[in-house]
């Protein structure tokens, strides 16, 4: 009987220390680059009027930010941020109550996220057409994401959005 509680005892204590002192999936720095980006934020466009509210919270054991909009108009969006360490790159996918969907990869570098679409087709317009959505970490501990979208292989670009995130304080 002592033998099977000290055999027991022994079962319980490693499956708590093994469990405590799993590896981290997530925890390489490349992980972390767009934690610049987590939080709850009021967004404001050029001229200072205000486009809505995004929360960015890291979710599945740090492994990905989902962020969910709520735009000053109604509209309301989701995506999912996750970084790939076997293409090294930043991949998200952006879903809203208006049918819209992004699917975009891209990396970090110099303070900027920078994501980019595939080339699609519009039957809408008869042109292909490129989605680049940046956000930049200011120094002033705001965000700003810049929204591009170009027509013509990238030889110029056109802003589809331009917002400035500022922190909520909680």
């Amino acid at each position: 009987m002592r033998s099977s509680i000290l055999g027991f005892f022994l079962f319980i204590t490693t499956l708590a220390f093994s469990q405590n002192n799993k590896p981290c999936a997530c925890c390489d720095s490349a992980f972390r680059q767009f934690d610049f980006w987590i939080g709850t934020w009021e967004v404001f466009l050029v001229n200072e009027q205000r486009a809505g509210k995004n929360t960015i919270e890291l979710i599945q054991d740090s492994c990905v930010l989902r962020e969910n909009w709520v735009g000053a108009g109604g509209t309301t969006g989701t995506s999912f941020s996750y970084y790939d360490s076997k293409t090294k790159k930043w991949n998200q996918l952006w879903l809203d109550n208006a049918g819209t969907n992004l699917s975009m990869s891209g990396n970090f570098k110099d303070n900027q996220m920078v994501l980019f679409t595939e080339t699609k087709y519009s039957t809408k317009n008869d042109v292909y057409y490129k989605d680049r959505i940046t956000w930049t970490k200011n120094d002033n501990e705001t965000v700003r994401q810049h929204w591009e979208r170009t027509v013509n292989e990238g030889k110029t670009w056109q802003t589809l959005f331009d917002g400035t995130y500022k922190r909520v304080e909680n």
